[in-house]
């Protein structure tokens, strides 16, 4: 059983990572907002999993947040495609961490 939960973390931190690294790469954000947005992550892993994620209609924005009822983290790019790139590989790491999330837009 410990072997199995040592793993899980090292999966787990590596998968924060690149989410770290998937955040540097978009080039959107400064550090401070990055780390925020995954101390957000560690709650809601230890929390009820869920995360809320969201395409803008007809914008460049992207949203993260931890509830429904909240505006959460803004992410402007600087066109569509990048943004639907960085929403797409996004929550492939989301689904990795065993995150449930919901879409809205």
């Amino acid at each position: 059983m410990a072997g199995n939960e040592m793993q899980y973390r090292e999966n787990t931190s590596q998968i924060h990572k690149e989410i770290y690294l998937l955040f540097k790469q978009a080039n959107i954000i400064q550090d401070c907002l990055i780390n925020d947005i995954l101390c957000a992550m560690h709650a809601i892993e230890r929390q009820n999993g869920v995360i809320y994620l969201g395409r803008i209609h007809d914008s460049r924005t992207y949203r993260i947040s931890c509830n429904p009822n909240d505006n959460g983290f803004k992410l402007v790019f600087k066109n569509y495609e990048d943004r639907n790139r960085f929403a797409c590989a996004f929550e492939t790491l989301c689904r990795e961490l065993g995150l449930q999330f919901y879409k809205y837009f």
